[in-house]
């Protein structure tokens, strides 16, 4: 009886207890940060811009479900013939495949070979030189690559332009006030890099 008076066996109680509860909360932090973890967008190096003069692919040839099926050799603009191999990761967003430079092939590559690719409706600005992207969210390797809200990492050149009726006073400024829904990422496939941002609002004063 006197075991149970004691305070001693009370507070070990309320440490197992607390211990216990410790231990719920901290799964229930994990369980509740599983969803976001999951749905970050994989990254995807760019290292392959370039406009698509012809597309030589097999009969049936398609892309489903993030993977290709058959095989498609890809004659671009700066000369070179690329083979996209059965079962190469990739998307393709453009309809005019069979148009010469209807599409733009953004791809990482290793060595020879591509490893992942996205083709993507060439734009008609300008002789269609450059290519509209969603906004930058965050910038690598000392301003060098900029990252998109899918993942996808590109080249920035040198000096990008910042075309928008509000004064930023550096591309980091800029790319954490216009969010995707206010602004667009202009790349030059001539200089196969970034050159511009854009807000999407009216103004047009650009700073470099």
């Amino acid at each position: 009886m006197r075991y149970f008076l004691s305070i001693r066996p009370w507070a070990a109680l309320g440490l197992l207890a607390a211990a216990a509860m410790a231990v719920s909360v901290a799964w229930l932090g994990v369980r509740s940060l599983a969803p976001a973890i999951e749905a970050a967008p994989e990254r995807r190096d760019v290292e392959v811009i370039a406009a698509v003069a012809s597309v030589d692919a097999d009969d049936g040839w398609r892309v489903a479900d993030g993977r290709s099926s058959g095989s498609a050799r890809l004659a671009l603009d700066d000369g070179r013939t690329m083979l996209v191999a059965d079962g190469t990761l990739g998307q393709v967003d453009c309809t005019a495949l069979d148009q010469p430079f209807g599409c733009v092939l953004l791809a990482d590559a290793l060595g020879g070979a591509i490893v992942w690719f996205a083709l993507l409706p060439a734009g008609a600005e300008d002789g269609q030189r450059y290519l509209e992207l969603p906004a930058l969210v965050d910038m690598l390797e000392g301003g060098d690559l900029g990252v998109l809200p899918n993942g996808w990492v590109v080249p920035l050149g040198t000096g990008v332009v910042r075309t928008c009726d509000e004064d930023t006073v550096s591309l980091r400024d800029f790319i954490n006030r216009f969010p995707q829904d206010r602004a667009v990422t202009v790349l030059d496939l001539l200089k196969d890099a970034v050159v511009e941002v854009r807000c999407t609002g009216d103004g047009a004063v650009a700073t470099g």
